[in-house]
């Protein structure tokens, strides 16, 4: 009997080490799947942020590539030395060549005086360039403008008839 005792316990000192191992092995799958389930999502978020950021960059690229090819008029009223008299400052504030320049007035100004169609079309102003118009308000002509509506538009690298509106105190 002493022989069947050892055979038993034996025999189950061997399943127990079968199922230690099997849970063992239980165990490293779960946590095998768990963590690269767990890296997966974790991959794909990256992949996600990485591709937000790339498509910003492309974008911003874009942009900047965009603005290197923009002119932009700017337009201010000086004073003169003389009442009355005042100076029409126009610059172009752009990245580009500012071409084929044109101005109108938008309104009826029966008190101003500005001759500008000896001026414009006004062939190219370079980045940083400007130049002056020379203009007079007269008292007693009609009845007094506080502000004067000027439209200028342009072509340069970007687009063709860009077109700026300004309103402007005088």
């Amino acid at each position: 009997m002493d022989t069947v005792t050892v055979a038993t316990t034996a025999g189950s000192s061997e399943d127990l080490s079968l199922i230690v191992s099997i849970i063992s092995i239980l165990f490293t799958g779960f946590t095998f799947w768990f963590y690269d389930r767990k890296l997966k999502k974790q991959q794909r978020k990256l992949n996600n942020q990485q591709e937000l950021l790339n498509t910003f960059i492309i974008k911003k690229h874009k942009e900047e590539e965009q603005e290197k090819k923009k002119a932009y008029i700017e337009v201010n009223i000086v004073d003169g030395f003389k009442a009355g008299n005042k100076t029409l400052k126009i610059y172009n504030k752009g990245n580009s060549t500012a071409n084929n320049i044109r101005m109108d007035l938008i309104g009826n100004y029966p008190n101003i005086f500005i001759d500008y169609d000896s001026l414009f079309p006004y062939n190219k102003l370079n980045k940083s360039q400007g130049f002056d118009i020379k203009f007079s308000i007269f008292k007693y002509v009609g009845e007094r403008a506080t502000t004067i509506k000027l439209k200028f538009m342009w072509d340069d690298e970007f687009a063709k008839d860009n077109i700026e509106e300004y309103e402007l105190p005088v």
